[in-house]
C-alpha cells in the first residue's frame, strides 16, 4: 500500500490549488498541473473545479477584519454587499493603510495567477465545473430549504499518483430527494499513443439538476452556446459536466470536450428518444437482468475517451462501466487478472483487483453523453493484492 499526502501550494479561505506531477516514462520529463477547488460562500451544495497550467498564488496575510472593524457596521459586511460605514475617519485611516506600501502589518487579499497563453492574455485556466453532492429542498412545507454547513458529506476516493476518482454523496437525512452520489475523475488517463503525456489530463464532475429551486441553475448557464465562459476555448470547449475536460488534444487545443464510451447492451432510453421497432426486442430488462449464466460473472468494460475529430485517445484508470442491474451500493466486485505476480514462480498466484460498485444520481455527468445514458454506473478500482 502506499500513502499519499495531498501538498497544497495555494490555500486560505474557502479555497486550495494542489499540484499534480503524473508518472511518465523514465526518458521523459515530468509535466506539472494545478487543479483548484473552491467552495463558494454560503454555498453547501457542490464546489467549483478548475484546473490548468502554470499556476502561481500567494496566501493572503495580515487579518482581513482589521480593514472594517472600526470603520463599518459589521453586519453588513457580506459578500457581494456595499458595507454601512459608521465611521468616515477610521474609513480613511483603513484606506491610507492599504495604499501604504511601506506598511508591512496590513491586509493582502489572496492573489491568482495561471500561466498564459501564446497571445499573453487568456490564462490557461478551465472554465468552472460544479461538482454537486447536496440540493435545495422543494417540499412546500419545509421553511429551511437550504442545506447546513454541518451536514455531512461522505468521500469516496481512489487515489494514485496519476490520477484521483472520486465519489461523493451528500447527506440524505434531511431530504431524501435532495442529495445526490455523484462522481469525479482528476488526473491523467491511460493513453493508447506512448508518447501522450504532455496534456494527457483532464477532469469530469457530477452536477445536480438545472433547475433553480434545487441548484439555482438553469441549462443555459451550462451551455456552451448561451454562457460565453463554457465557449472561451472554441465551438467545442468542454464544461467537465456534460463531458470529459482534457487539457490539450493532439493539435494543442486546449480544454476541449471527449465522450465515454463502453462496451454496454441496448438500454431503454427513458426520455432520450424512441427505440426503433426492429431494436425493441434486444432493450435489457430491468428486472431479469443479472451476472451471466456462462460465466456466473457480471462483466464491466473500461471506459474509452473519444474527441469527435481525434478519435479513441485513451481510457480512465482504475475506473470501469458496469450495468446498474441487481448490484447493491458498495458492493465489492473481485477481478482475478490472471496476471502472474511472479512469472518465475507460479506458486506466488496471480494478481487480484477489487472494485467497488457505486450508483450515480447526478442529473447532469457525462455518462448521459454515452452509449448507455441510463442504465450504466461506474466502479472504482480499491485495492489490488
Amino acid at each position: 500500500m502506499v500513502q499519499y499526502v495531498a501538498n497544497p501550494v495555494h490555500f486560505y479561505d474557502r479555497t486550495v490549488v494542489l499540484k499534480a506531477v503524473p508518472d511518465v516514462p523514465p526518458d521523459e520529463s515530468p509535466y506539472d498541473y494545478f487543479v483548484m477547488l473552491k467552495h463558494p460562500t454560503g454555498q453547501y451544495n457542490y464546489i467549483d473545479l478548475y484546473y490548468g497550467k502554470g499556476f502561481s498564488g500567494k496566501n493572503p496575510s495580515g487579518n482581513s477584519v482589521d480593514t472594517y472593524l472600526l470603520a463599518c457596521d459589521v453586519s453588513t459586511v457580506l459578500p457581494g454587499k456595499v458595507p454601512v460605514v459608521i465611521d468616515q475617519k477610521q474609513a480613511e485611516l483603513q484606506y491610507n493603510k492599504w495604499n501604504d506600501p511601506t506598511d508591512t502589518d496590513k491586509y493582502i487579499p489572496p492573489h491568482e495567477a495561471w500561466a498564459v497563453d501564446y497571445d499573453e492574455k487568456v490564462e490557461i485556466k478551465s472554465p468552472g465545473s460544479h461538482f454537486f453532492y447536496g440540493a435545495d429542498s422543494v417540499v412546500s412545507w419545509v421553511p429551511n430549504k437550504k442545506r447546513r454547513p454541518d451536514y455531512w458529506v461522505e468521500y469516496n476516493l481512489s487515489v494514485s499518483n496519476d490520477r484521483v476518482a472520486i465519489v461523493i454523496v451528500g447527506d440524505p437525512s434531511p431530504d431524501m430527494d435532495a442529495y445526490y452520489s455523484s462522481f469525479a475523475y482528476i488526473g491523467k488517463t491511460i493513453p493508447f499513443a506512448e508518447y501522450d503525456h504532455k496534456g494527457n489530463f483532464g477532469i469530469t464532475v457530477g452536477m445536480g439538476d438545472l433547475t433553480k429551486e434545487k441548484t439555482g441553475f438553469l441549462p443555459s448557464d451550462i451551455k456552451q452556446d448561451t454562457n460565453p465562459a463554457y465557449s472561451g476555448w472554441g465551438r467545442y470547449t468542454s464544461n467537465g459536466m456534460y463531458s470529459f475536460s482534457m487539457l490539450q488534444t493532439r493539435s494543442s487545443v486546449y480544454f476541449q470536450a471527449y465522450y465515454p464510451a463502453f462496451i454496454t447492451q441496448l438500454p431503454k432510453y427513458q426520455g432520450v428518444g424512441t427505440i426503433p421497432p426492429e431494436l425493441s426486442k434486444m432493450v435489457l430488462e430491468a428486472n431479469g437482468f443479472q451476472s451471466s449464466k456462462w460465466t456466473k460473472k457480471y462483466h464491466a468494460s473500461p471506459i474509452y475517451l473519444v474527441h469527435q475529430f481525434e478519435g479513441y485517445r485513451s481510457y480512465l484508470d482504475g475506473v470501469v462501466a458496469i450495468t446498474d442491474h441487481n448490484l447493491i451500493n458498495k458492493d465489492e466486485l473481485v477481478v482475478d487478472t490472471e496476471e502472474p505476480k511472479d512469472p518465475d514462480d507460479p506458486t506466488a498466484g496471480t494478481w487480484t483487483e477489487v472494485y467497488k460498485f457505486f450508483k450515480i444520481n447526478t442529473p447532469v455527468n457525462f455518462f448521459k453523453h454515452s452509449p448507455n445514458p441510463t442504465d450504466c454506473t461506474i466502479a472504482i478500482l480499491k485495492e489490488v493484492y
